[in-house]
């Protein structure tokens, strides 16, 4: 559109003979005021025109990341339903967990009873070591010793 009003504006440009300085009718009625005046509306078109391509480019990259979210939804939507499936098995099962939890506290509770109670064997064990030790000395001791006969 710019480039159709140069081409139309071009050639009666070189016809204009400019006199900035004195305020008279140029061609016919059209005078430097108002072809400045042209000028700087052509300028300030191509400038906002810049401005629009520009901010048009801004709302295309933003289309785009918006395009690409909207391809990642369904995505999205399928983890989000398997996390969720995988969530209500979990939560389908508090009783299992509370009796692994359970067994978990009775097998810690067995072992420490089987550890209390091989403790108390090995203890019972070196007693009778003991004892048979000390009847053996006592034994021992009773053959070494004369015998009286009264």
């Amino acid at each position: 559109m710019v480039g159709r009003i140069w081409l139309f504006l071009l050639p009666a440009a070189f016809g204009f003979l400019f006199e900035l300085n004195t305020p008279g009718s140029v061609n016919g009625g059209l005078t430097s005021n108002h072809y400045n005046a042209l000028l700087d509306i052509i300028t300030e078109e191509r400038k906002e025109r810049k401005q629009m391509e520009q901010y048009i480019r801004q709302l295309e990259m933003e289309v785009k990341k918006l395009t690409n979210i909207t391809s990642k939804i369904p995505i999205i939507q399928k983890n989000y339903e398997h996390v969720r499936s995988e969530l209500e098995k979990v939560q389908s099962k508090p009783a299992e967990c509370r009796n692994l939890t359970e067994r978990q506290t009775n097998t810690t509770y067995m072992a420490k009873v089987v550890e209390i109670t091989q403790n108390q064997v090995n203890m019972l064990l070196a007693h009778e070591k003991a004892r048979k030790e000390d009847f053996l000395c006592f034994i021992q001791f009773d053959a070494e010793q004369p015998k009286h006969n009264d």
